[in-house]
């Protein structure tokens, strides 16, 4: 079955179209469609609430309609659509329903879309969580296997058509041609934006100029004297020395093609994503807090939607005081040079989607340090005590047949040093056959847990897929009969383990059961299950705070 959409108030969106039904229901058990270029997207973000976006499912979306009914074509309710600078205007959009796309196909008013189906986008974008792989790849007169051939000056990236004995598949890589590359799709199609990337975490679209990337009035801004946009609050060290050109910009516009920025959607530990400094812990930090998606919003952020102005105020604890503070910063974030194809790009931690409170987050953090570069390197523990005021933080080494216990204190002749850890042993131990029921207790109490492997080099990646001395969140502990599971998340927001009851092992298939109790999902977003004897043989550190939450 196929809709036609037919808008009056159309902007550069191009909503205006015919969209596929797709075989499966959306979350809301909705019908949801996909426009036949594959560049829009129809579904719920709620219960009463269809949107428009560029990215099935997405929470970032630019068009949207309230329903009486369920069934988007009996709807006669107007539609909202995002104008740039917090305008949304209503239009009357035609909502039209037929079985058969030769219908569409005959009918004068419909665009006929035989002949421009399979044409070639003159840009198209690479949406990426890898800084040195999204952007704009512009159309060459070059073709690879008789298909166009797209690159990326910037990043000096080729996105190409391959072919082997079986099959064939789109790629980015360095050489044009070579079958060493970063990505491929998981199916072909002529056109690049038509093939899914689904497993790569990859998504591709056609180029269409914006016009919400406008600077607003500065004037009319809030500036923070105190943590100003410069280098000194950048820092110093190696990565200072890599950059080239920074560009300070507000919140609000970074939002991604076709959206506005929001200060939430839905918290979660999938929200954060680390940038080029190595705040590992504080990110670990923040995905162990976001289980708990209200504490950000009632707790830590006084101000609780997106400032006109660009000034949030901040809730954290400071221990030399024994009382929270209030933080006050601007949403001035650094960002590398921009690319004219994309939204900026944070330096630092990444927003998910358009969500705004990670960056805001983590820029409080910088400027109670008194940098960013200052946040290389800490404790989650020390984290913990900022967000929650908790001073009862256990910190667990692994010895030869049990795990030794100290508490970690914050240091009060020096709070904001998140490199110098206080604190003192206890004669408390816990054999290893018991530690796991210990964590799985934590967990049912709902306090924040971390975990690290030990080594002699800085974030190390293993050959199991994990990284040596780099901090995880420790999320969830499970057990059924024999099955002793702990799920992990890398702030990185990739990197994953590759042992059993990794996101490909087949352990997932032969425990269907156990699957669809956690929650199970395949995705490459850092987040990942092992099994407690894989844990105990590797992972040498565990910290808690001990505070239900």
């Amino acid at each position: 079955m196929y809709i036609n959409l037919s808008c009056n108030k159309e902007t550069n969106l191009k909503i205006s179209g015919t969209y596929k039904l797709l075989e499966k229901d959306g979350k809301y058990k909705e019908k949801t469609y996909c426009k036949i270029d594959k560049s829009l997207y129809i579904y719920k973000i709620n219960k009463s609430k269809y949107v428009i976006s560029t990215k099935l499912y997405s929470e970032s979306y630019r068009v949207y309609v309230k329903l009486n009914k369920s069934d988007i074509t009996l709807s006669k309710n107007k539609w909202n659509i995002y104008h740039g600078n917090d305008l949304w205007i209503q239009d009357n959009v035609l909502v039209t329903e037929c079985k058969d796309f030769k219908e569409f196909y005959e009918c004068k008013e419909i665009i006929n879309l035989s002949n421009s189906k399979k044409t070639p986008s003159d840009i198209v974008i690479v949406y990426s969580k890898y800084t040195n792989i999204d952007g704009g790849y512009k159309k060459m007169t070059k073709k690879c296997y008789g298909s166009t051939v797209y690159y990326n000056e910037e990043d000096q990236k080729y996105l190409y058509k391959l072919r082997t004995f079986f099959s064939q598949f789109w790629v980015i890589g360095n050489n044009l041609g070579s079958y060493s590359f970063f990505f491929k799709s998981d199916d072909f199609d002529e056109l690049p934006e038509n093939s899914s990337f689904k497993s790569s975490n990859i998504v591709i679209t056609p180029y269409v100029e914006s016009e919400l990337y406008n600077n607003t009035d500065e004037n009319q801004k809030f500036i923070d004297t105190e943590f100003k946009a410069d280098f000194h609050s950048i820092g110093d060290g190696e990565i200072v020395n890599n950059l080239k050109k920074i560009s300070w910009v507000r919140c609000s516009n970074l939002q991604p093609m076709f959206s506005k920025m929001v200060l939430f959607h839905n918290v979660e530990p999938n929200d954060i994503f680390q940038g080029c400094v190595g705040d590992c812990w504080l990110l670990a930090a923040f995905a162990s807090v976001a289980e708990f998606p209200d504490y950000f919003k009632t707790k830590i952020f006084k101000t609780k939607e997106v400032s006109k102005i660009g000034k949030y105020e901040i809730n954290l604890f400071d221990c030399s005081k024994n009382k929270w503070i209030t933080v006050t910063i601007d949403d001035r974030i650094p960002c590398y040079e921009n690319n004219r194809y994309m939204p900026p790009k944070p330096l630092f931690s990444q927003p998910h989607e358009n969500e705004m409170y990670i960056l805001l987050l983590e820029k409080a953090f910088a400027k109670i340090a008194g940098s960013y570069t200052k946040l290389d390197g800490g404790f989650p523990s020390l984290a913990w005590i900022v967000l929650t005021g908790c001073q009862n933080i256990e910190y667990w080494i692994k010895g030869n047949s049990d795990w030794s216990k100290s508490i970690i204190v914050g240091n009060k002749n020096d709070p904001w040093n998140f490199q110098n850890v206080s604190g003192y042993g206890t004669r408390e131990k816990c054999k290893y056959e018991n530690m796991f029921m210990y964590l799985k207790n934590c967990d049912t109490k709902n306090y924040l847990m971390s975990c690290a492997i030990h080594g002699d080099v800085m974030e190390k990646k293993r050959d199991d897929g994990l990284v040596e001395r780099h901090a995880y969140s420790l999320l969830h502990v499970y057990q059924k009969n024999n099955i002793r599971l702990l799920c992990i998340r890398n702030p990185w927001g990739a990197g994953e383990s590759t042992l059993d009851w990794s996101d490909s092992s087949s352990k997932w298939e032969e425990y269907s059961e156990i699957a669809k109790e956690v929650n199970f999902t395949a995705d490459n977003d850092g987040k990942f299950w092992i099994e407690w004897s894989d844990f105990l043989n590797i992972f040498d550190e565990v910290q808690i705070a001990c505070k239900s939450f």
